[in-house]
């Protein structure tokens, strides 16, 4: 969290006339990229300050909250969703969204291509160990050392996407499943739009695994009635995201009239494991 001493800080040195509003707002907007969580905190230190320019500042960032929450609906650039949420999002989502990367182009390869990305999730879900995961890499990596020789379209961009959702780096297996996932569905057509069309549905898959950062949404601990609790650990054990719509409809009658959460519960998806209104319900990180 946001250390309102910093944002005090900054602001001095404003009033002083030693770093000038463009610098200030740089200052701020750098902050809340890396941690939109802070956006509430920020802004109630800049309303509260009393410098005569601090309220100007706090309309420019204004606009740019409102710029970033719109370039998070409408963009279809995962690596910049990614980048966005960096700072914040949890190891397990992260891997989640590369093993989603992974299924789309399991049709390329074997079956024990299939059961590498059933134990990426099982590790998610921390129903496999760490150990074991990395055996599952290294095997598979022994066996099939050619998938980084060469440079012909043999090369399997399905398997090397695979390789990354079982690597231990959080957040570059996640940007690496998905940029290989795209490519190795770009290689079965070498079609531009299918390149584009596979990039939306990881920047879509993102949006389905993450809230947007920058308008955040805090859960009501009345709407977790036990109905509601109780419907969503069965979707999300069943994987029955069909029910989504159920489940907001239950919400709706504990109360919950928050309209990103109902909005997306009822939308058309992609809808993955790791749905965040069902993780927030459940607790989920």
């Amino acid at each position: 969290m946001v250390k309102s001493r910093s944002v005090h800080n900054w602001l001095s040195l404003f009033a002083e006339g030693r770093i000038t509003r463009v610098e200030l707002l740089g200052l701020l907007y750098n902050r809340l990229r890396n941690h939109p969580e802070d956006k509430v905190a920020v802004l109630a230190t800049l309303h509260a300050h009393a410098h005569p320019d601090a309220q100007a500042v706090e309309t420019d960032l204004m606009k740019w909250l409102r710029k970033q929450q719109q370039t998070w609906v409408e963009s279809a650039k995962p690596e910049w969703i990614l980048k966005a949420i960096r700072s914040t999002v949890s190891d397990r989502k992260l891997r989640l969204f590369a093993v989603s990367c992974c299924r789309r182009v399991l049709h390329q390869v074997g079956h024990e291509w299939h059961a590498a990305v059933e134990a990426a999730e099982s590790f998610a879900e921390g129903t496999v160990t760490r150990e074991q995961l990395a055996r599952t890499r290294r095997r598979l990596a022994y066996n099939h050392r050619t998938i980084i020789e060469s440079d012909n379209g043999e090369i399997s961009a399905a398997k090397a996407a695979v390789l990354a959702a079982l690597s231990r780096q959080p957040f570059q297996f996640a940007l690496d499943a998905a940029s290989l996932s795209a490519l190795s569905m770009y290689r079965c057509t070498e079609e531009d739009a299918d390149l584009a069309a596979e990039q939306q549905w990881q920047a879509d898959c993102l949006r389905e695994l993450v809230c947007n950062p920058f308008l955040p949404v805090v859960l009501d601990p009345r709407w977790q009635t036990s109905a509601v609790v109780a419907l969503a650990q069965a979707i999300y054990d069943d994987q029955s995201f069909e029910r989504l719509p159920v489940l907001a409809d239950a919400l709706e009658e504990s109360g919950c009239n928050n309209g990103e959460m109902l909005a997306h519960l009822r939308g058309r998806g992609p809808h993955v494991r790791g749905c965040w209104p069902v993780d927030r319900i459940l607790g989920k990180p």
